[in-house]
Order: structure tokens, then sequence, then C-alpha cells
């Protein structure tokens, strides 16, 4: 099954990146605070949809593209600034 936006064949990448983190929702001490202080590191799977040299836009649910007479469509996008991303790892898609 190949996956395409737009008649371009798109990628399907894992991306590890890092995000901010916020564990709290209510008042605490700074010196529990200060024990939080590390970012997450996150990982993500999904169709590289665009990218440039800010951020790539992954989306990791789609429609197939058997469905010939349809509009692309994807759910659950994500924006991924570049700053924050570790590593982009092609995976070859499986063949269904």
């Amino acid at each position: 099954m190949t996956h395409r936006q737009e008649g371009k064949k798109l990628k399907l990448v894992f991306v590890e990146w890092m995000d901010h983190s916020s564990s709290t929702q209510r008042w605490s001490k700074f010196s529990e605070l200060e024990e939080r202080c590390e970012p997450l590191l996150l990982v993500s799977v999904g169709w590289l949809l665009k990218q440039n040299k800010e951020c790539i836009v992954l989306v990791p649910h789609k429609h197939s593209d058997e469905m010939t007479d349809w509009t692309p469509y994807g759910s659950g996008d994500m924006t991924i600034i570049r700053s924050s991303i570790k590593k982009i790892i092609e995976l070859k898609e499986p063949k269904l």
C-alpha cells in the first residue's frame, strides 16, 4: 500500500524528540519543582506530510490509498519543531 498526498508518496517515519513537561496541577514548593527539571524524550510514528527548515508535520492516521475516489484525509497530526528533534528514521512500510 502506497500512501500519497496530492500525488506525492509520503514517507513513514519514526521521530525521537524532546518536549516540555509539567506534571503539577497544584501549588508546589520550589524545591519539589526543581527536582522535575527534565524535558521528556518522546517517540512518534507517522507519515511525514510536510517539512521545512523550522518544523515537520507528522500524521499517524490516514485513510487507505486504495480509496482512489477520496480526497486525502488524516487525523492526529503533530507539528514538531526541528530544534526539538533528535532523530528521524525512515521506516519500511509492510506490504498488505
